[in-house]
């Protein structure tokens, strides 16, 4: 068995992401890491007793070398006894409309379609239905980078999550460098998309220049230890979370829509464990927080004693004791 499937097995087996009989739609952009996907999956049908589809997003970005992405998915697909669907996705007009990059508005189309898609066969059985995506190692160590540039807490530098609700990311601990060598021997091709080379986008920079940079200049093996610190990170978020949530449960109270936090707990609290819970947020847009982050940033600026805010068309109130 190659070194890439068995590590794919290890990754599925630890993380509970396929039972015998589930049904898998797989992303498919054409790319070396999406084709590995389609094959290990597509190889491990028979013996799992899998059902699989794939589904590849045209972004309408790229003119004619969009429509080779998509006519070569629908073609390395069906070679593979997947059947495959292409939509196109209007991701600059959404981009437009949104505010965001076409980086993130192509990504949220991406997601968007995949749900429709897995929802929509759903609906055909009634069986539950899996979204496949192709994240491999470095990419999860990319992302710890971007989300550390981008000032997160723990819960954005442990990084790209195993198994998020129906998605599942079995090449997560799949290196970059092995998975060209697999494709070669097992004689599958794949297309490049262009603008992964370019330096347009954020993750192209941290791709291309930043993380070899850190690789050369200070640790040959960087791309492990950023993966460690995010699982590191990720126990450490999930624990505080539990403590944090324990504090709420037992502190703060709900009467007649109207959260009551007391003074005294709240400054006993250790500030990690406040922090942890969003109980306080550094950001001065306390519009864009929870009800009881809201009234806790109130409370800590002591701006207020009393506000309000909006819970599925109820008009709450948010009151603060002992101050």
């Amino acid at each position: 068995m190659e070194k890439l499937e068995y590590t794919v097995r290890q990754t599925i087996c630890r993380y509970h992401m396929l039972q015998p009989g589930d049904q898998v739609v797989i992303a498919l952009s054409g790319g070396a890491d999406s084709v590995c996907l389609l094959s290990l999956l597509a190889d491990m049908r028979e013996e799992m007793g899998l059902k699989l589809r794939s589904l590849h997003v045209h972004h309408g970005l790229r003119g004619e070398e969009a429509d080779r992405d998509g006519d070569f998915s629908i073609k390395i697909s069906e070679a593979l006894g997947v059947p495959c669907h292409m939509i196109k996705a209007g991701v600059k007009k959404y981009a437009s409309q949104t505010g965001m990059s076409e980086e993130e508005a192509g990504r949220i189309l991406r997601y968007k379609a995949l749900e429709e898609e897995a929802g929509a066969w759903e609906g055909e059985n009634g069986q539950t239905v899996k979204i496949a995506v192709a994240h491999h190692s470095r990419d999860q160590a990319e992302t710890i980078l971007l989300n550390l540039f981008r000032g997160s807490g723990l819960g954005g530098l442990k990084g790209i999550p195993y198994v998020r609700d129906r998605i599942i990311r079995p090449m997560l601990d799949v290196s970059k460098e092995d998975i060209i060598p697999y494709l070669e021997k097992k004689r599958l091709k794949w297309v490049n998309d262009s603008s992964n080379d370019t330096d347009h986008y954020a993750r192209n920079r941290v791709r291309s220049h930043i993380l070899p940079a850190i690789k050369e200049e200070i640790n040959p093996g960087a791309e492990a230890g950023i993966r460690r610190a995010g699982y590191l990170a990720g126990m450490a978020d999930v624990y505080l979370k539990k403590q944090a949530d324990q504090w709420v449960q037992k502190y703060v109270k709900e009467e007649e829509h109207t959260w009551m936090i007391p003074e005294g707990p709240f400054k006993e609290a250790d500030p990690v464990i406040r922090l942890s819970s969003c109980l306080l947020y550094t950001s001065p847009e306390p519009t864009r927080r929870t009800p009881i982050s809201y009234a806790v940033f109130c409370l800590k600026k002591k701006k207020i004693r009393r506000s309000s805010y909006r819970n599925k068309g109820r008009k709450n109130t948010i009151r603060y004791v002992n101050i």
